[in-house]
């Protein structure tokens, strides 16, 4: 036996090792990580922001136009784990889809009330607005918008502050209003009478989502919001007799903008406003999905398992082989298996995705328009897993020729 050959052979098993490792990686990440992270999100237009908030009054176009200088974006976010898709081996459509709600609740209820906040925040702005204009006058249009504007973003700031009382949001819109007012008058100061009568009704506003102490939880008012939205939802679908149409009947809304003046905690004794709204959120999504389409999404994710288990062999076999080769004359693999099909996770959970809101956006129309996508997916870690056995099975391939 050579020299040169106990150097090669001494070689490929440091090979073996390297390729190794880098296949247990790639298997070991499906499960230390999240197989897969997705958020879409979706910018609503005018017409959009206008049905959802159910109205077609001056105030609500107010809100409008208000929503319209930043947008509002409604972002849902879905985080889902291997041993979630291979589950669909053994579980019921519905029982997946309950899995899937239950270890998502948590952010789903986040995205909603941010959601939810930005329309609060423009009810806000254009509450204290209105009162101002009360103030000057039937048909004065504000001479100083930017200062109007700047005012305004205070109160809203002060609103969603983490420590927001009625008393500091009250001080800071009372300020501010007076502010508005002295720019808009050329020094004038807003009468002691109009004082008390827009301090009062700002102060019985914030009473309704202020807890006794005057404490202001802005997420529990954002969640009594999407509680009453979901429970009128859930009430109008209850009334539709079952297999009749329900076309004629009003359109869903989220958030009735009658819903900022009356919007007290209604949650039962015991229940948080946000606790409610996670249990509400389970409902909706159960009575959206019908049994056929529970039983389509476990297919999708029966053949996204598949794809993995698959793909969990091709890397697995690499290994398999090497002890049974360490006696060979040649202790070299094939590396084909996982460097062609080690992809095929990747591709079907990043790569495809993105390929889809690329297309929907370009090729159907201006409802896509303001759709985005974030996707992650530990399935990245195979990909460069195996753009490193391509790059080691350059020398690999010329050391197996040597051996």
């Amino acid at each position: 036996m050579s020299r040169h050959y106990k150097v090669n052979k001494g070689a490929a098993f440091v090979f073996n090792l390297i390729i190794a490792a880098v296949c247990a990686c790639s298997v070991i990440a499906y499960f230390l990580f999240p197989l897969w992270n997705v958020k879409l999100g979706y910018t609503l237009n005018e017409e959009q922001v206008k049905q959802l908030l159910d109205s077609d009054d001056e105030a609500a176009n107010e809100i409008v136009a208000e929503l319209s200088k930043e947008g509002v974006t409604v972002t849902f976010a879905v985080r889902l784990e291997t041993d979630t898709f291979l589950s669909s081996f053994v579980k019921e459509g519905g029982e997946l889809i309950n899995d899937i709600i239950d270890s998502n609740i948590e952010s789903l209820v986040n995205e909603l009330s941010l959601s939810t906040k930005s329309i609060v925040r423009a009810a806000v702005r254009v509450a204290a607005k209105t009162a101002v204009k009360e103030a000057l006058g039937e048909g004065v249009q504000l001479k100083d918008e930017q200062n109007a504007e700047e005012q305004l973003n205070a109160v809203a700031d002060a609103l969603t502050a983490d420590n927001a009382t009625v008393t500091s949001v009250t001080d800071t819109a009372m300020t501010a209003m007076e502010n508005i007012y002295s720019v808009e008058t050329d020094g004038a100061p807003l009468s002691e009478a109009d004082k008390e009568n827009c301090r009062k009704e700002i102060e019985n506003a914030l009473k309704n989502v202020a807890d006794e102490e005057g404490n202001i939880d802005l997420d529990s008012f954002t969640a009594d919001l999407l509680v009453k939205a979901l429970k009128e939802s859930l009430g109008e679908s209850e009334k539709a007799p079952a297999g009749e149409e329900t076309a004629s009947a009003p359109q869903t809304r989220v958030v009735p903008v009658s819903f900022f003046a009356t919007a007290e905690s209604e949650g039962e004794s015991g229940t948080s406003s946000t606790d409610e709204l996670k249990t509400l959120i389970k409902e909706k999504v159960n009575e959206t999905l019908s049994p056929e389409v529970m039983q389509k999404i476990q297919l999708a994710m029966k053949i996204v398992a598949g794809v993995i288990l698959f793909t969990f062999f091709t890397w697995a076999w690499v290994v398999i082989k090497m002890p049974f080769k360490i006696a060979a004359d040649n202790p070299t693999v094939k590396l084909k298996l996982p460097v062609i099909l080690g992809w095929l996770p990747f591709i079907a959970l990043y790569i495809l995705p993105k390929a889809a809101v690329a297309f929907l956006k370009k090729e159907g129309g201006a409802q896509f328009a303001g759709m985005t996508l974030a996707v992650s997916t530990c399935s990245v870690v195979s990909a460069i897993a195996a753009l490193a056995l391509i790059v080691i099975s350059v020398p690999y391939h010329a050391l197996k020729k040597r051996v």
